[in-house]
């Protein structure tokens, strides 16, 4: 069902491109009937020149062609880029391309050196974009690691700074350049030749291959970086790589036609909205809306004032504040009606009885002298398979700290990690997935997928070189739906789940992700007490099969009950580790807690197991 919807939205997306480029080809100062147009071309192609065939094969055909092939780069690049900032208002123009390719246009031409041949400005353009997009990425790179954050005020500043040398160029240009730089500050697609257009269409079609291949990537960024580091995906190496597609393909863009704004925003953000947020299909359709989009405000910057011809920058700016407009008017705060929790079933479910875990050695980390910042100082310990260990202390304590040490989520300032024998920091990404699997705190409660969807993000490093899910793959996501009784929620989006069940899911992905240790941050801090038994219990029933379980808890009873072990941390120290029934009941323990809840009273009880 999903397949033909998807199927009949690219149809009606392939329909209005052919009616919007039958139009393109065949409007102008000329009106060539669109039954001619392919006659015509053929005609000039094989010699003849009349004056139909000359206007179709040497003006109208390069033009279009540069359309499509501008318009599929831009609204690519910006379904991209709303990934990788997790914001749909996104677009190109963020990371600095544009500016820095107008302001190297502007140079050329300023200089004169645009009378020395007809590549010089183009090259110009695209030399001056991809220096600054690498200045941009510099600045925002702090020891191997761009936060997205930092990329996004870099490329502000400097996008600024651009823009007001472009200036400064433009009141000191005479009135002849003026009008030649104007052409790369508002964008337009006249002049158009074919050498530009195949050059163009070369680096538009290889970004757009690029861009599907890294769309299993795209769509768990787009959920979190720390969701994505958790599953296996290289989270640095795959920002970098669309980084430098994204700026070839937007720099090639910019240099043919200047700037465009507003069809690499508006493009994915719309189509998202109807193909939903899956890049497989979201990264094509924007390619094919963003190049009829582009067709139809060439049209119309053809026809509104003929027989002058606006520049077609001009056009889709003019769309870009009525669509800001629109999306303000639109804006609906959804209120969901929860389903009650009454699929519950009446046992705890257990994991079947995987054949190789019964012969598998047992998992171990091993950590010495393990320091971070001023956070963490003088941690040591080793930690074997067949536990269940609760990380307890107070806020601010440095647990999620040490969780994401050792899930290689951040690298220690001191110290060493070694996951069965092996450096943690020295493996690949996708290593550490197949052996650690990571839930974060907190998670993004916006995620456009579905539960199923979401969870079989869980299997990333089991997946084909093409993408696809395997059969065992497959088996994996069904298993962990009903074992966290997610199955009726199959097909919902998680933005229509409460917290607890969007836990849930999220705890299903970690366990489907078959790593051997796992490390999970208050886990059941969003359930109520029967799925915070039930998680506990079935971890429980995890650690007997020699995994390694490491959860943080503020609920000491409850650790007390279900772990075998205890590591307690407090001002970025460990107090105690080991087994915890004694020292939960010792005087150091209770005097623990009561300094940390400045000296109120606090009743403890006997939880002895």
């Amino acid at each position: 069902m999903i397949g033909n919807r998807i199927v009949s939205i690219f149809v009606a997306i392939g329909l209005f491109f052919i009616m919007v480029s039958a139009l393109e080809i065949s409007i102008g100062p000329v009106s060539i009937p669109v039954q001619h147009l392919i006659g015509e071309a053929w005609g000039y192609f094989h010699g003849m020149r009349t004056t139909d065939a000359v206007v179709v094969g040497a003006v109208r055909l390069p033009r279009w062609l540069a359309a499509v092939m501008i318009g599929a780069g831009l609204g690519s690049t910006g379904a991209v880029m709303q990934a990788l900032f997790r914001n749909p208002m996104a677009d190109p123009a963020i990371i600095g391309v544009s500016s820095g390719a107008s302001l190297g246009a502007v140079i050329v031409i300023q200089s004169g050196l645009s009378q020395l041949s007809q590549w010089s400005t183009p090259l110009g353009a695209f030399t001056s974009g991809i220096i600054v997009v690498f200045v941009i990425y510099q600045l925002s790179t702090y020891k191997g690691r761009t936060a997205i954050y930092s990329l996004l005020l870099a490329g502000v500043a400097i996008s600024s700074f651009c823009s007001a040398i472009v200036t400064l160029l433009l009141s000191l240009a005479q009135l002849e350049t003026m009008h030649e730089m104007l052409f790369w500050l508002i964008g337009g697609l006249d002049g158009i030749t074919w050498p530009s257009v195949g050059i163009v269409s070369i680096v538009v079609l290889l970004g757009l291959g690029l861009y599907t291949i890294q769309a299993p990537s795209l769509d768990i960024i787009s959920i979190g970086e720390e969701q994505a580091e958790g599953v296996g995906v290289p989270l640095q190496r795959t920002k970098r790589f669309l980084f430098i597609i994204s700026a070839l393909v937007v720099g090639a863009c910019v240099s043919v036609s200047g700037v465009i704004g507003f069809i690499g925003l508006i493009v994915p953000h719309l189509l998202r909205m109807v193909v939903g947020p899956r890049h497989q299909f979201l990264i094509p359709a924007s390619a094919l809306g963003g190049a009829s989009l582009l067709c139809l405000c060439d049209v119309i910057a053809r026809m509104v004032f003929e027989p002058v011809e606006l520049n077609v920058g001009i056009v889709t700016a003019c769309l870009g504040a009525p669509f800001f407009f629109i999306c303000y008017e639109n804006k609906i705060e959804v209120s969901i009606e929860r389903r009650g929790n009454n699929m519950r079933s009446s046992s705890v479910i257990t994991r079947p009885e995987v054949e190789e875990a019964c012969h598998m050695s047992q998992p171990i980390i091993q950590v010495s002298n393990l320091g971070y910042r001023s956070l963490l100082r003088e941690i040591h310990g080793t930690w074997q398979g067949g536990k269940l260990i609760g990380l307890v202390g107070p806020n601010g304590a440095g647990k999620s700290t040490l969780l994401r040490l050792l899930a290689g989520i951040l690298k220690p300032t001191k110290g060493e990690i070694r996951v069965n024998d092996h450096l943690l920091h020295k493996k690949r990404t996708n290593w550490r997935a197949r052996q650690i699997a990571y839930l974060p705190q907190h998670m993004n409660d916006q995620i456009p997928y579905t539960v199923s969807e979401f969870v079989a993000m869980g299997r990333f490093v089991y997946r084909t070189q093409s993408g696809a899910l395997t059969k065992a793959c497959r088996e994996r996501i069904e298993e962990g739906l009903h074992r966290l009784n997610l199955v009726p929620y199959r097909d919902t989006p998680m933005v229509q789940l409460s917290g607890g069940e969007q836990q849930r899911a999220a705890i299903a992905r970690c366990l489907i992700q078959e790593s051997h240790i796992l490390l999970l941050d208050e886990p059941i801090a969003s359930l109520d007490l029967y799925y915070q038994m039930d998680i506990l219990q079935q971890l429980k029933n995890l650690s007997s099969q020699k995994y390694l379980v490491i959860v943080v808890l503020h609920n000491i009873e409850l650790a007390a009950r279900f772990c075998s072990h205890l590591i307690m941390l407090n001002k970025g120290r460990i107090l105690h580790q080991g087994r915890h029934k004694r020292y939960l009941m010792s005087k150091r323990y209770r005097t623990f807690l009561v300094c940390q809840s400045k000296y109120i009273p606090i009743h403890i009880v006997d939880i002895s197991v």
